[in-house]
């Protein structure tokens, strides 16, 4: 549709989508210069909106200073062995049970990869 209509096509009444990575920070950035999150964010919510998926931009910018610190570079710096040995030991068991016949569930392995908590 994007090589016939263009970089911004309108696919329904409320919905456009674009071809333009020059949009990325006006779509899915925050502050006065982007867009308001749409009810699809709404799908992530179970009780109180997490940091993605909270659409009101005041909740938005205190949610983001809270979290802040954990997004340096020193901080991803010093993350990065506990990440490394996650998914070392991840991609092994994954390997063990890669040599049965019997059927795994990826998404549950992939759930207790992201919850894991140190």
């Amino acid at each position: 549709m994007h090589q016939r209509c263009g970089t911004y096509v309108r696919i329904s009444p409320g919905h456009v989508s674009i071809a333009d990575p020059d949009a990325i920070p006006v779509v899915y950035g925050f502050g006065a210069g982007a867009l308001p999150k749409s009810q699809y964010y709404d799908a992530f919510v179970t009780g109180t909106p997490s940091l993605f998926a909270v659409c009101d931009n005041a909740a938005h910018a205190q949610k983001r200073r809270l979290m802040s610190h954990a997004f340096t570079a020193q901080s991803a710096l010093s993350f990065a062995p506990i990440i490394r040995g996650m998914t070392e030991a991840f991609v092994h068991k994954l390997d063990t049970m890669c040599g049965t016949d019997k059927p795994i569930d990826i998404m549950q392995w992939f759930n207790y990869l992201s919850a894991y908590y140190y």
